[in-house]
């Protein structure tokens, strides 16, 4: 299974080509750095509605497929900037249509979470925590409830913890 990711919840948009085993074939980002100030969500959201076609089809070439070998499109459902989620959001669903393939919302935060699972192999990042060994969770809302929605996350899914 080949599964296509989507982020852009904030200033960051990003596009990841994974293979089910989580073997990593392309993940390509560009960030919107505003000239002054801090990030205004509708500026940023123009960004990444501009940015994303060129990041989609460098990311299909750096992984070496053809579009029609993705089985699975992703993309964050928050949290994160209204505008920036509906932009990420649109273009997701837009490539499920064209594919006719599923399209799966991710909790941002869990998402953080699962990376870290998965590029430091620890089994449960609750009791240890994955910031001390890599700083993934650090936008994450506060530990507590990424705890239990991870650990929920986690019960659904089948992959009960020890």
């Amino acid at each position: 299974m080949i599964c296509l990711g989507i982020e852009g919840t904030a200033e960051k948009l990003g596009v990841g080509i994974v293979e089910g085993s989580g073997k990593i074939l392309a993940n390509l980002g560009r960030q919107f750095l505003p000239p002054v100030g801090g990030i205004h969500p509708r500026e940023a959201s123009q960004h990444h509605s501009h940015y994303l076609p060129e990041l989609l089809k460098n990311a299909i070439k750096k992984a070496e497929i053809n579009p029609g070998e993705i089985d699975l499109v992703s993309f964050p459902k928050g949290p994160g900037l209204g505008p920036c989620l509906r932009t990420v959001a649109t273009a997701a669903r837009s490539i499920s249509l064209l594919l006719d393939i599923p399209i799966v919302g991710v909790n941002h935060c869990i998402a953080h979470i699962e990376i870290g699972i998965l590029r430091t192999g620890l089994k449960d990042p609750v009791s240890n925590p994955i910031r001390k060994r890599c700083q993934y969770t650090g936008d994450c809302i506060c530990r507590q409830k990424v705890s239990s929605v991870w650990r929920n996350f986690r019960r659904r899914s089948g992959q009960l913890l020890r």
